[in-house]
């Protein structure tokens, strides 16, 4: 628990960045009042372990961003021999906020990760999370991928 609490403390300095580029970017103070803002922390772990189950590999990730109604934040982490990237977007419709996170990584030469997941706000819920664990086996290692993805308003 301390863990995420350091985490979403981290946070707030990103929150005090992108709500400082807003009120002095184009957008005027009365759309950013009435536009909800999301903060989002998504952390991805990519294990790959031998016929063993030694884990030969891991790949992390873990990033937070701020996304407003109708918006959207994409990050391309690739490499010069891997394709990487993490793509978000948020719609509200009726009063309930859909966060929608795609999030793609080449792990080997003939093999690659894809996490898709989403989060509802909404109906007195201003927190929510998703997560999940995947694991596929070739004849000579396994990948195993977990996500946490957790969205709450500001």
């Amino acid at each position: 628990m301390s863990k995420r609490r350091h985490i979403v403390f981290s946070g707030l300095f990103l929150l005090a960045c992108v709500v400082s580029a807003f009120t002095t970017s184009s957008a005027s103070a009365a759309s950013l009042n009435n536009d909800k803002l999301t903060y989002c922390i998504l952390n991805v772990i990519v294990e790959t372990r031998n016929s063993a189950g030694t884990v030969v590999g891991t790949e992390y990730y873990l990033k937070e961003f701020v996304l407003q109604d109708g918006g959207f934040f994409t990050d391309d982490f690739s490499t010069r021999t891997r394709f990487k990237f993490m793509d978000a977007t948020m719609q509200t419709i009726d009063g309930d906020s859909t966060i929608n996170v795609d999030w793609f990584a080449d792990v080997s030469v003939f093999n690659s990760v894809d996490v898709s997941t989403s989060v509802t706000l909404g109906k007195g819920r201003n927190v929510n999370q998703s997560q999940g664990r995947h694991t596929f086996y070739t004849s000579g290692f396994s990948v195993r991928t977990t996500y946490f993805l957790e969205c709450s308003e500001l």
